[in-house]
C-alpha cells in the first residue's frame, strides 16, 4: 500500500511539472513583452539599417534595408558603383541587378520573391503568428 502511495505521488508531481511548463504561445509572449510590448512594436512605421558587407579581399559593398508598415521593404546594395534593388511593395516584388545586365525593373518570380516577402513583414513572423498561417510548436528546452 506504501509503495503505491508512493508511485502515485510521484507521478502526480511529475505531471504537475509537465502542466507547469511553459508553451510556444506563453514563450512568444514573453518575447513580444520583452522587445517592449505589442503596443510599442505596432506603433513602429518604418525601420531602415545600414551594413557593409565584406565580399572578399578589399571588396566592400555598402547596403541599405528599409522596412515599412503595410508589408513594403527594400534593399539596396552598390559594388563597385554599381547599385542593385530589390523590392516588395505589398503585392508586387521586382529588381534591378545591373551586374547581370539588367538595369530595368523586373519583377521578381515566386521563389525568388519569397525573401524579400518575409523581409517586408515588420513584426516577424511570430507576433500574430496564427493570423499570419503560421504554425509554432514547442519542441522542448536544451541546455546552453
Amino acid at each position: 500500500m506504501l509503495r503505491k502511495l508512493c508511485c502515485n505521488t510521484v507521478a502526480i508531481a511529475a505531471l504537475a511539472l509537465v502542466a507547469w511548463g511553459q508553451t510556444a504561445d506563453e514563450i512568444i509572449a514573453k518575447n513580444i513583452q520583452a522587445r517592449g510590448g505589442a503596443d510599442k512594436l505596432a506603433s513602429v512605421q518604418t525601420i531602415k539599417a545600414t551594413a557593409t558587407m565584406a565580399m572578399g579581399p578589399g571588396m566592400e559593398a555598402p547596403g541599405v534595408s528599409i522596412q515599412k508598415r503595410g508589408n513594403m521593404a527594400r534593399l539596396e546594395f552598390t559594388i563597385q558603383g554599381l547599385t542593385a534593388v530589390q523590392a516588395y511593395d505589398g503585392s508586387n516584388a521586382w529588381e534591378i541587378m545591373p551586374f547581370m545586365g539588367k538595369k530595368d525593373p523586373e519583377l521578381m518570380s515566386g521563389d525568388e520573391a519569397k525573401d524579400i516577402q518575409e523581409m517586408a513583414d515588420i513584426d516577424g513572423p511570430l507576433v500574430d503568428y496564427k493570423n499570419k498561417g503560421n504554425q509554432i510548436e514547442f519542441l522542448g528546452k536544451e541546455k546552453l
